[in-house]
């Protein structure tokens, strides 16, 4: 027993010594001003909490799939992107883009070139080992240089077999040669296109752009049946080559036809870079896909299951409302200023009027405060209520409720514990 009357001993000494030393600090809540600014400020502050909208820091998080804990209202009209459907608009606009292959409207021009220039110097190098072999008739039995040969070979850009290069002296790189063998290669060049890889599937489909490397104009091709691969020329190469070279033996027919082979090139090839650039274009001039959510119209309610357009709404919504956070901040402080310069007002009006002792007019502020909390509490309950009755019994209106719901409450308790001039404010 005495332990326990020590201990209440000391404990007394030291909240003793805690009330001296900050003896000044605590005076402030013992300051009459300080008190009725304390509670006017609190009694605005949660008056603005209970009258704002609701104010949300964060948007809660929703998947699809989910079930709703509570029925969720639009507020306000607002846009809905349809992500799916944009995305697939999307996707047609750059499927619709056909692939742009550039077009070499000079490759057989180039061929021609190279030809008349590898065959004008070879020709040259054939007369000055002639006329240094005189004595032999036929040039079968002058030996190949190699030397000569890979010039040649640069020449052209083509990889040459003795056969071939045998083939070539024996026509002594004439003009009648030159002349026939670009006849040959001309054929598949005359308004005509070559690639080196086969078509696709989309490609057969919807056809492709050709793009004239020298005018920069574009085409589009739907058939591209006429257009030739050049892996896939060899009978038509052939017949040609025939038909040019037809006095000619079999084997100058061949090695004609392998040489015509090595110089033909694609004239168009698949830009890809350009063909995305069209893409990404016109991906970029597709607009979004919007629907309009009216105001007071339903987004989920409780107990529903969150399917996609669901989610697209929930996303949207809260998305505008983070847009808007500041905008019910503001609502909030307007709330709290509006609550505070009424308080001020009537707290003024009613002590010039109606004069209480200071000892009780913190008190009665205090008791006004609190009577005008529990006054809103008992209305926006009453409200809720005749919502909640209208719901469950159709047939009684939300208005008829309104009159069970105790409005003179504050008033009257005012009236009983203060005076009656007091319940005139509140009221």
């Amino acid at each position: 027993m005495n332990i326990l009357i020590s201990l209440k001993n000391k404990s007394a000494e030291l909240f003793d010594r805690l009330l001296e030393k900050h003896k000044n600090a605590l005076a402030l809540f013992t300051n009459s001003s300080f008190q009725k600014w304390t509670i006017v400020t609190v009694l605005c502050l949660t008056l603005a909490f209970i009258l704002a909208p609701e104010l949300r820091l964060f948007a809660p998080k929703f998947e699809q799939g989910m079930i709703a804990e509570r029925d969720i209202k639009a507020d306000r009209e607002f846009r809905v992107e349809d992500q799916k459907v944009t995305e697939e608009k999307k996707k047609e606009a750059a499927d619709s883009v056909l692939p742009v292959f550039d077009y070499d409207s000079k490759a057989s021009t180039s061929i021609r070139i190279k030809l008349a220039n590898s065959f004008s110097q070879a020709a040259k190098e054939l007369k000055s080992v002639h006329s240094e072999n005189q004595d032999d008739n036929s040039l079968s039995t002058i030996p190949v240089s190699q030397r000569r040969k890979r010039n040649l070979e640069n020449n052209l850009g083509i990889p040459l077999t003795i056969e071939e290069f045998y083939v070539l002296r024996e026509k002594k790189f004439s003009q009648a040669l030159q002349s026939n063998l670009h006849r040959s290669i001309s054929y598949f060049y005359d308004n005509k296109y070559i690639t080196n890889t086969p078509f696709g599937k989309d490609e057969k489909d919807k056809g492709i752009t050709i793009r004239d490397l020298s005018t920069q104009n574009e085409q589009d091709i739907k058939d591209l049946s006429a257009i030739y691969n050049i892996q896939e020329i060899d009978a038509a190469l052939l017949r040609r080559v025939n038909a040019v070279f037809s006095s000619d033996s079999y084997t100058t027919r061949r090695v004609i036809f392998s040489i015509a082979k090595k110089l033909i090139k694609p004239n168009i090839t698949l830009n890809k870079e350009t063909t995305e650039n069209k893409k990404l274009a016109a991906i970029e001039e597709v607009k979004p896909t919007f629907f309009i959510v009216q105001k007071n119209e339903m987004i989920v309610r409780e107990g529903e299951k969150i399917v996609y357009n669901t989610l697209l709404k929930l996303d949207a919504y809260y998305k505008s409302s983070g847009e808007y956070k500041f905008s019910g901040f503001n609502v909030f402080l307007g709330i709290f200023f509006t609550a505070l310069f009424l308080s001020v007002i009537l707290y003024f009006w009613r002590t010039r009027n109606w004069a209480k002792p200071s000892t009780r007019s913190n008190l009665d502020f205090l008791v006004m405060g609190i009577l005008a909390i529990i006054q809103i509490l008992f209305i926006k309950v009453g409200i809720f209520l005749a919502l909640a009755t209208n719901r469950a019994f159709p047939l009684i209106p939300v208005e008829a409720c309104y009159f069970a719901i105790p409005f003179a409450l504050g008033a009257i308790i005012t009236a009983v514990l203060i005076n009656r001039n007091v319940a005139l404010i509140i009221s």
